[in-house]
């Protein structure tokens, strides 16, 4: 089965006078109560369109359980740029639009309140509305509820790398990129400074060690000497390292660490085809035992 990535995010308010103050206990139960159905229904709607013109249809979405409840973000698509289908049984291609049973095509993003923190985890869709778009929905959707305050999500980084290379089974892989070039003799930099001179346009220069299950995680670490060295003074650079964990059921799991800007993002396993809000709650439920589990 295929995995989704999982990103968590810091929820942070700006008031009228851009001062950064924490979100309030209440922030979600506000935007869900102001917003909630008042039918009885699972789901209370809210529409944003943004500046060009695409419209974010908001569903916070109200199980039985309260530690179910979620906001349910769909980026809706042009009629014209609908994906085509091939029904069951059959192996004909036919356009989506042509099921006049369809009304609207939306690629989701669900995002779910870690609750007793000002965190919260969000997984998406490969198109699904970026960060900036479910900012601006949030704002929309807590406008209603308190006018003049700025919602923004600030994505989560790590600032333990070292400990967890510290304490890694081992590492897999380390990729170091840089953009630009520099004077400090290195042969890789000068031939690359000639070759931009000639194209007249910046170039990005990729090292990939791959090392297996390499168990020293030591050796990575003079590796890593070595990387900081090379990316020292760059503006855009990163150095990934793919450690090798032992989970706390003595299962080995890889996770990509950027040891320069390191967001926190979980791959999770789908383990079904049914793909709906009950597999998307399990997948943001296991991230956020893990996000739990390393704070």
């Amino acid at each position: 089965m295929a995995s989704k990535t999982v990103r968590i995010y810091r929820v942070v308010l700006i008031d009228q006078h851009g001062i950064e103050i924490p979100p309030p206990k209440t922030y979600w139960d506000r935007i869900f109560k102001h917003h909630a159905p008042s039918d009885g229904l699972a789901y209370g709607t809210h529409i944003f369109v943004d500046a060009a013109g695409i419209t974010y249809e908001g569903q916070l979405r109200l199980p039985a359980s309260v530690s179910d409840r979620h906001v349910y973000l769909g980026r809706g698509r042009d009629r014209l740029d609908w994906p085509d289908r091939r029904t069951r049984g059959t192996v004909e291609i036919s356009p989506l639009a042509d099921d006049a049973e369809t009304q609207a095509v939306f690629e989701p993003l669900r995002l779910k309140p870690i609750s007793g923190t000002d965190f919260v985890a969000v997984v998406r869709s490969y198109a699904g509305a970026h960060p900036t778009a479910l900012e601006a929905w949030l704002n929309d959707a807590y406008s209603k509820v308190k006018p003049g305050i700025t919602t923004v999500l600030r994505p989560h980084t790590r600032t333990d790398q070292v400990e967890r290379l510290q304490a890694a089974v081992g590492v897999s892989r380390v990729v170091v990129s840089v953009e630009g070039t520099a004077s400090d003799g290195n042969t890789i930099e000068a031939a690359a400074a000639e070759l931009q001179e000639e194209v007249g346009y910046p170039l990005r220069i990729d090292i990939v060690m791959s090392m297996g299950n390499a168990k020293d995680a030591n050796a990575f670490g003079r590796l890593l000497d070595l990387a900081s060295g090379f990316v020292n003074g760059r503006t855009k650079a990163k150095a990934e390292a793919t450690l090798l964990e032992m989970d706390d059921d003595g299962e080995i799991t890889r996770d990509v660490v950027n040891f320069f800007s390191d967001k926190v993002a979980y791959a999770v396993e789908v383990k079904t085809d049914d793909v709906g809000d009950a597999e998307y709650l399990r997948v943001l439920d296991e991230a956020i035992r893990r996000f739990r589990a390393s704070s």
